[in-house]
């Protein structure tokens, strides 16, 4: 959460970005519910999370967006999938492997989220 607060306050997390990605991770896999159905997979790709949204995909290539503003019930399911509702759905970012952590995208997230309602952005 110290670096999100460092990079929303200087503005750029790395040389000349004006939209820093506060947190990235490759490889992951969005998984999309829809009501009681089962996940199925919708995308592989990097996923970043910027100050506004959860960006899934491949730079030049597909690209599915989650607007932070819209999005409620974050959580982790089992250690390394983070879980959120977006537009009436469940999504989920499944990471590769089981040592990674959700937990990371869900206190990045909800640590963002106190930031920005803080400063009166949310």
């Amino acid at each position: 959460v110290l670096r999100i607060k460092e990079a929303l306050d200087s503005g750029t997390a790395g040389i000349g970005e004006a939209d820093p990605v506060l947190l990235r991770d490759p490889d992951v896999t969005l998984m999309k519910g829809e009501r009681a159905k089962p996940m199925k997979p919708v995308l592989t790709g990097e996923a970043r999370l910027y100050r506004d949204r959860i960006e899934v995909g491949e730079t030049g290539g597909e690209i599915v967006s989650l607007v932070l503003k819209e999005t409620t019930a974050a959580n982790t399911f089992k250690q390394q999938k983070f879980e959120c509702r977006y537009e009436k759905n469940q999504y989920r970012l499944q990471q590769p492997n089981r040592s990674a952590s959700g937990y990371k995208w869900e206190v990045a997230y909800k640590g963002l989220r106190s930031l920005l309602v803080e400063r009166g952005e949310w």
